[in-house]
């Protein structure tokens, strides 16, 4: 199960967004992101690690693919 399944299934979004600060990867600036698997000490894409974030109830903005807050909303 990938981190992003992970971040998913885990009912406590404290625990999960802790884990992400502490264990998830960090993110590619500069440069191309490393292959997966993905760990602490490995560079993925931004878009990545927002969605992992954002599944973990975190509040994400202007990170393309990754619904804002109020997505699917009645404007």
């Amino acid at each position: 199960m990938d981190t992003y399944a992970q971040a998913q299934a885990t009912t406590q979004a404290g625990t999960v967004r802790q884990a992400l600060a502490v264990e998830g990867p960090m993110i590619a600036v500069g440069k191309a992101p490393d292959p997966r698997p993905w760990h602490s000490l490995s560079h993925a894409a931004l878009a990545h690690v927002a969605a992992l974030y954002h599944a973990a109830g975190a509040k994400v903005l202007n990170v393309p693919g990754v619904p804002g807050p109020g997505a699917g909303a009645a404007p």
